[in-house]
C-alpha cells in the first residue's frame, strides 16, 4: 500500500511539473511577411488593374446616364434617371398585379 501511495504521489508531482511549463507564444510582423512574398507585386498589380476597370465601368455608366437625361431634356421629355425609372416601373408593376388579382 505504501508503494502504491508513493507511485501515485510521484505521478501527480510529475504531471503538475509538466503542466507548469510555460507555453511559448510568438509574434510575426505580417506586413514584413507580405513584403517578402514574391507574389505580392503580382497581386498588387492585378488588384490595381481590376480597380481601374471598375472605375472605367462606373464612369461609362455615369456618362450613359447623363446622355440619357440630356437626350430626354432636348426632346422636351421629363429627364428621368435610372433610379426614377426603376421606381416608376415597380409602381406600375405593383398596380398591374393588383388589377389582375381583383
Amino acid at each position: 500500500m505504501r508503494y502504491l501511495t508513493m507511485i501515485l504521489c510521484a505521478a501527480l508531482l510529475s504531471g503538475s511539473a509538466i503542466g507548469q511549463s510555460k507555453m511559448k507564444f510568438g509574434h510575426i510582423d505580417s506586413q514584413l511577411l507580405l513584403e517578402a512574398m514574391p507574389e505580392k507585386a503580382t497581386a498588387d498589380k492585378t488588384l490595381e488593374t481590376f480597380a481601374m476597370q471598375l472605375e472605367k465601368q462606373l464612369q461609362a455608366m455615369m456618362e450613359n446616364e447623363r446622355e440619357e437625361v440630356r437626350r430626354r431634356s432636348d426632346a422636351g421629355q421629363p429627364a428621368e434617371t435610372n433610379r426614377e425609372r426603376e421606381e416608376r416601373e415597380e409602381r406600375e408593376e405593383l398596380a398591374w398585379e393588383r388589377r389582375t388579382d381583383d
